[in-house]
């Protein structure tokens, strides 16, 4: 059984959030927005305080899908187009720049603090840029403040946020599942075939579990692989 994820149009906060309401009495699971929002429009700006409370009210969770950017300055449509155009490839290689461009946009303006029940998923840009991002952005907190105004209570990191509220997939990245969950544990990582599209790895799924999860035990399998996604997804009905 297929469940729906919503799109929404980030353009007009108050529109994605009627759409979040809308979604969740549909009973769509989960409400794609832009990885990146487009140049003048990223997710530290207060006007999107209207979406952020639909999805923790509706308890929506969004999702920013590899293939949803808004196209401009800086972007090429590689999955708009046959992806042979000059710089295709560059871009496609580099795509998780502009999610490390939204997800500190909001944890560096407090939203996750702000609003404490709302939760986010990364999908398909897989996990070994993760760790130095994570390091990167307590980095900058503590030691490069004057960028940082806003601060956090009771002591917290970027990354607390970020283990707490911010859940990853991937399908195909040992290096990260060797390396990520040291630094947040196994809750918020789900792995995925990406099926049925033709470059994901289904139908030799139980091949690439068996390689990348060698280290793990057969209860974080189950966690990465099926429980984690039920979770988030609310699968359960």
């Amino acid at each position: 059984t297929f469940k729906g994820i919503a799109m929404l149009n980030t353009d007009d906060p108050a529109d994605a959030a009627g759409e979040v309401a809308r979604s969740a009495d549909l009973g769509l699971r989960a409400a794609m927005i832009p990885t990146d929002p487009g140049e003048g429009r990223s997710y530290d700006q207060p006007g999107y305080d209207l979406l952020w409370e639909a999805a923790e009210s509706h308890g929506v969770p969004l999702s920013f899908h590899v293939a949803s950017p808004r196209i401009g300055p800086g972007h090429v449509a590689v999955f708009a187009t046959d992806g042979t155009g000059a710089g295709a490839a560059a871009y496609r290689a580099t795509q998780a720049f502009w999610m490390q461009r939204s997800v500190a946009c909001m944890i560096f303006s407090g939203v996750f603090e702000r609003f404490p029940g709302l939760r986010v998923a990364i999908v398909e840009h897989e996990l070994s840029w993760l760790p130095h991002l994570l390091v990167s952005m307590d980095r900058t907190y503590t030691e490069y403040s004057q960028t940082a105004p806003y601060r956090f209570a009771e002591g917290r990191l970027p990354s607390d946020f970020f283990r707490d509220r911010i859940y990853t997939t991937f399908q195909e990245d040992k290096l990260g599942v060797e390396t990520l969950p040291a630094m947040i544990g196994d809750e918020t990582i789900m792995w995925g075939s990406d099926y049925p599209h033709t470059d994901g790895i289904w139908p030799e799924s139980t091949k690439y579990i068996e390689e990348q999860f060698v280290d793990m035990t057969p209860a974080q399998i189950q966690k990465i692989t099926c429980d984690n996604a039920v979770e988030f997804y609310n699968l359960t009905n």
